[in-house]
């Protein structure tokens, strides 16, 4: 019985320290673990508010650049109006024989096509050199490209 009291103490003894053991690494791995956690958790919410701020930035632009296409089409049509009214027997369109307004609503057309070409142009995202960085939104051309639109929008609307 003594035999038996000891050798179940010594196994309680070997069994603690094992567990003792064990214990503390995964213990370490769970820390480890949750700290990794904490670092992704950081670099995911960076991406996630970088694609909602570019998210935001490509509807405000997409909307702008509908708009001036909308404006553009209706500029068109009215010019090809203009156009297939004047035409000569040759075909031809004499530019003097036009009316001011008529003259204004190509210059118009070409304005809008011009415009909607810089727009095409425009990056949203500057890409970045290094591999582990995130890329930049083009806030400095889209809100170039932005105000010029507006500016263009007026203009014709004014004309």
């Amino acid at each position: 019985t003594v035999l038996g009291c000891a050798t179940l103490g010594v196994g309680l003894l070997v069994g603690g320290v094992i567990f003792s053991m064990v214990g503390s690494s995964i213990s370490g791995k769970a820390d480890k673990a949750y700290s990794q956690m904490l670092e992704n958790e950081k670099v995911i919410n960076k991406i996630c508010k970088y694609l909602e701020e570019l998210n935001v930035a490509a509807k405000n632009y997409y909307n702008d650049l509908n708009s001036a296409n909308n404006v553009y089409n209706d500029q068109f049509r009215v010019m090809r109006y203009i156009v297939d009214s004047n035409k000569e027997a040759d075909g031809t369109v004499d530019w003097r024989k036009l009316r001011e307004a008529d003259k204004t609503t190509i210059n118009n057309v070409v304005m809008l096509v011009g415009l909607l070409y810089h727009m095409c142009k425009v990056k949203l995202v500057k890409k970045t050199v290094g591999g582990d960085q995130i890329n930049t939104i083009n806030t400095t051309d889209i809100n170039e490209a932005r105000q010029k639109c507006a500016e263009t929008l007026k203009a014709v609307k004014a004309a």
